[in-house]
């Protein structure tokens, strides 16, 4: 009977720790997809932030050229290609649409640069994410080396909450 129990007992102690095994390697699978998934955004986050700022550069080049439209002279050069008997109503056209265009130019370039100040601290948290998930795998990696090399069973290691 004794020996029953004890064999049992023995039984129970290798299932134990076979949960043990399982469950740290399923805290590890779930922590590399995690990172992965953190690297995805990251990269997600990076290509963003250039789309962004590409627009951004376009959009101030184009707001340059309707500053520089914008001149008198420019908008009396631009009024005298057209045969007209009301020159000064063509020229007051002219500016008021480069005034309008000027405006919306200014308001998109605001939002531009909203977005990409967004984008870069998204990139931030993304980065310390990362960084933090890195050390975890790297010390998780560490403590089943040793483990190994000792031949002692892993301590579950507590997950952080996303």
């Amino acid at each position: 009977m004794k020996r029953t129990i004890r064999t049992l007992s023995n039984q129970v102690d290798k299932l134990g720790d076979k949960l043990n095994d399982m469950q740290t390697s399923q805290q590890s699978m779930v922590d590399l997809e995690r990172l992965s998934r953190a690297e995805q955004r990251s990269l997600q986050l990076r290509t963003e932030l250039r789309d962004v700022q590409s627009k951004k550069a376009d959009l101030e080049g184009h707001l340059e050229q309707v500053e520089y439209d914008l001149k008198p002279e420019n908008i009396e050069r631009a009024a005298a290609g057209y045969g007209t008997t009301r020159p000064e109503e063509l020229r007051a056209q002219r500016q008021k649409a480069l005034e309008n265009d000027r405006t919306r130019t200014r308001q998109q370039i605001d939002l531009m640069t909203v977005s990409e100040s967004r984008i870069q601290q998204a990139i931030a948290t993304s980065d310390t994410e990362l960084d933090r998930l890195q050390k975890k795998l790297e010390a998780s990696d560490k403590a089943a080396i040793e483990n190994a090399k000792t031949g002692a069973q892993p301590s579950p290691s507590p997950t952080p909450t996303p």
